[in-house]
Protein backbone atom coordinates (compact mmCIF):
# COMPACT_ATOMS: atom_id res chain seq x y z
CA UNK A 1 0.00 0.00 0.00
CA UNK A 2 1.17 3.53 -0.66
CA UNK A 3 1.80 5.91 2.18
CA UNK A 4 4.39 3.92 4.12
CA UNK A 5 7.18 6.03 2.62
CA UNK A 6 5.44 9.17 3.82
CA UNK A 7 5.23 7.75 7.35
CA UNK A 8 8.94 7.07 7.27
CA UNK A 9 9.64 10.61 6.09
CA UNK A 10 7.50 12.05 8.89
CA UNK A 11 9.28 9.90 11.46
CA UNK A 12 12.66 11.17 10.27
CA UNK A 13 11.53 14.74 10.95
CA UNK A 14 11.14 13.86 14.64
CA UNK A 15 14.75 12.76 15.05
CA UNK A 16 16.26 9.42 15.94
CA UNK A 17 14.45 8.80 19.23
CA UNK A 18 11.16 10.70 19.11
CA UNK A 19 9.72 8.75 16.18
CA UNK A 20 9.91 5.49 18.12
CA UNK A 21 7.23 6.75 20.49
CA UNK A 22 4.76 7.43 17.68
CA UNK A 23 1.81 5.10 17.26
CA UNK A 24 1.17 3.72 13.78
CA UNK A 25 -2.49 4.42 13.14
CA UNK A 26 -4.54 3.54 10.08
CA UNK A 27 -7.61 5.75 9.75
CA UNK A 28 -10.40 4.09 7.81
CA UNK A 29 -13.44 6.02 6.64
CA UNK A 30 -16.59 4.21 5.64
CA UNK A 31 -15.38 1.34 7.79
CA UNK A 32 -18.83 -0.14 8.44
CA UNK A 33 -19.34 -1.52 4.94
CA UNK A 34 -17.97 -1.93 1.44
CA UNK A 35 -14.42 -0.97 0.60
CA UNK A 36 -13.76 0.72 3.95
CA UNK A 37 -14.59 -2.47 5.83
CA UNK A 38 -12.52 -4.58 3.42
CA UNK A 39 -9.54 -2.24 3.76
CA UNK A 40 -9.80 -2.49 7.55
CA UNK A 41 -9.76 -6.28 7.28
CA UNK A 42 -6.73 -6.18 4.98
CA UNK A 43 -4.85 -3.84 7.27
CA UNK A 44 -5.66 -6.16 10.17
CA UNK A 45 -3.95 -9.02 8.31
CA UNK A 46 -0.76 -6.97 7.93
CA UNK A 47 -1.20 -5.86 4.32
CA UNK A 48 0.02 -2.36 5.24
CA UNK A 49 2.87 -3.48 7.47
CA UNK A 50 2.82 -3.04 11.22
CA UNK A 51 -0.14 -0.99 12.46
CA UNK A 52 -0.72 -0.37 16.18
CA UNK A 53 -4.32 0.79 15.90
CA UNK A 54 -7.08 1.06 13.33
CA UNK A 55 -9.35 4.05 13.75
CA UNK A 56 -12.61 3.07 12.14
CA UNK A 57 -14.95 5.88 11.13
CA UNK A 58 -18.49 5.04 10.18
CA UNK A 59 -22.09 6.10 10.70
CA UNK A 60 -23.51 2.84 12.04
CA UNK A 61 -22.61 2.13 15.67
CA UNK A 62 -23.74 -1.51 15.57
CA UNK A 63 -21.54 -2.24 12.55
CA UNK A 64 -18.59 -0.46 14.16
CA UNK A 65 -19.05 -2.65 17.26
CA UNK A 66 -19.11 -5.75 15.05
CA UNK A 67 -15.90 -4.62 13.33
CA UNK A 68 -14.19 -4.12 16.69
CA UNK A 69 -15.10 -7.69 17.67
CA UNK A 70 -13.95 -9.07 14.31
CA UNK A 71 -10.46 -7.61 14.03
CA UNK A 72 -7.38 -8.62 16.00
CA UNK A 73 -5.75 -5.20 15.83
CA UNK A 74 -6.83 -2.62 18.38
CA UNK A 75 -9.74 -0.69 16.85
CA UNK A 76 -10.86 2.73 18.00
CA UNK A 77 -14.37 3.24 16.64
CA UNK A 78 -15.69 6.69 15.76
CA UNK A 79 -19.41 6.84 15.04
CA UNK A 80 -19.33 9.95 12.87
CA UNK A 81 -20.78 11.32 9.66
CA UNK A 82 -17.99 13.02 7.74
CA UNK A 83 -20.55 15.26 6.04
CA UNK A 84 -20.70 17.05 9.40
CA UNK A 85 -17.68 19.39 9.76
CA UNK A 86 -17.63 18.77 13.54
CA UNK A 87 -16.57 15.19 12.82
CA UNK A 88 -13.17 16.40 11.68
CA UNK A 89 -12.70 18.31 14.92
CA UNK A 90 -13.38 15.13 16.88
CA UNK A 91 -10.83 13.10 14.91
CA UNK A 92 -8.27 15.92 15.08
CA UNK A 93 -8.67 16.16 18.86
CA UNK A 94 -8.21 12.40 19.18
CA UNK A 95 -5.03 12.57 17.10
CA UNK A 96 -3.65 15.33 19.31
CA UNK A 97 -4.25 13.13 22.37
CA UNK A 98 -2.27 10.28 20.82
Amino acid sequence: MQGRGRCTAIRKQWGNEDWRTLTDIAIMTGATSGLGREFAKRIDTGAAGHIDEIWAIGRRASRLDALVRTLGTTVRPFCLDLCDPMSYDIVEAALKET
